[in-house]
């Protein structure tokens, strides 16, 4: 607050000093302002961004603070972090639904591209966000069971339920039970968040030790691997029968089911 009540009328907090007021996460806190053209008085410890004009849906508030939105804050963002860095804020203020897609895309059309430090980068990871997912999960559904019935698989189970063994509750996208295959909708830009992809790859291998087969599959398989896909998926239907091995699953106290897989 008081850097940009410092830097004079319509400074705003931007960049990693908005990140951090945003609770955007990996960005090593600074205090840095943007404000519009004309010079600002310097202040020790704070680093001035200007630019000719700040756009009408650029400055917003956090907790009573003059600081850039979300949009704007990745933006600018962009230009003075690693891409490794603005993939993780991008997919946390993705998850959180702190942006969209679309409006991200809106605002860099609306400030422009030319002589902006970093938005190749920025328009890149959203490009990969808009084409390596599908609409809805639905439609991701439809067209894993749609490849699979043209070349002759039986349907496998949607929304599968395993119980874990600290009594949780884990679903998986699509099951063989009978041959413990499971078959995941992968990829962290399928999910909200990179949080959101951690927490999956958590709940996959406790399923795996439970003996479970894990079988991903992104989006990009499925639109550019189709043929690829099938085979994977039908040797995991019929697996080597010189690989034998017996799982085990406790299904509630003093019970337990047991089989053999090849």
């Amino acid at each position: 607050m008081g850097a940009a009540l410092a830097a004079g009328a319509g400074a705003v907090v931007s960049h990693r000093g908005a990140a951090f007021l945003h609770r955007l996460p990996g960005i090593d806190p600074a205090v840095e302002v943007r404000v519009e053209a004309g010079r600002a008085p310097r202040t020790p410890g704070v680093l001035v961004h200007r630019v000719s004009h700040l756009g009408r849906p650029d400055p917003g508030l956090v907790d009573g603070i003059p600081c850039t939105r979300p949009a704007r804050t990745l933006i600018d963002l962009a230009g003075v972090v690693s891409p490794a860095s603005l993939e993780l804020v991008l997919d946390d203020a993705l998850g959180r639904r702190l942006v969209s897609v679309p409006y991200m895309q809106r605002r860099i059309d609306a400030l422009g591209r030319t002589g902006r430090a970093g938005i190749g980068t920025l328009v890149d990871l959203l490009g990969e966000r808009t084409a390596a997912r599908p609409r809805t999960q639905s439609e991701f559904e439809r067209r894993l069971l749609a490849l699979l019935g043209l070349h002759g698989l039986s349907a496998p189970q949607t929304q599968h339920e395993v119980a874990l063994p600290d009594g949780r509750k884990a679903f998986l996208d699509f099951a063989y039970p009978q041959v413990w295959l499971g078959i995941e909708a992968d990829s962290y830009r399928h999910h909200s968040s990179r949080t959101d992809w951690a927490r999956d790859r958590t709940r996959n291998n406790l399923l795996i030790a439970l003996g479970w087969r894990i079988l991903p599959v992104t989006w990009d398989d499925l639109v550019q691997r189709p043929a690829a896909i099938v085979a994977l998926i039908g040797r995991g239907l019929h697996p080597n029968p010189h690989h034998v091995w017996e799982r085990v699953q406790t299904s509630g106290p003093g019970r337990r089911a047991t089989m053999a897989v090849g």
